[in-house]
């Protein structure tokens, strides 16, 4: 019994510390990858840069995507997602699209 609630605990630990691409990879693509409803599409730095503008920080996007924008659910439909998966996610986007 122990055995198996360390690999529960294990299994939960590296889902928690995944980085900012596989979040992005496994959450974010789904709607990111290719603009979907309004998402900013990774590799556009027009919309990237524009949104970092209006937020003035990765910080406050951060805080935006925790409570859900547009048609964006809040933490993207994921609720285990921490803000620091949020940031090294929205980091990662930013990075790819060239802002």
């Amino acid at each position: 019994m122990f055995v198996l609630l360390f690999l529960l605990a294990s299994a939960q630990a590296g889902a928690a510390a995944q980085g900012g691409d596989q979040t992005v990879q496994h959450v974010c693509s789904v709607c990111h990858a290719h603009g979907l409803m309004g998402a900013p599409k990774i590799g556009d730095a027009g919309a990237w840069n524009a949104r970092l503008k209006n937020a003035g920080s990765v910080d406050q996007l951060v805080q935006s995507a925790a409570r859900g924008k547009g048609n964006m659910p809040p933490r993207g439909g994921q609720t285990q997602l921490t803000d620091d998966d949020l940031r090294a996610a929205i980091q990662y986007m930013i990075s790819r699209s060239g802002s």
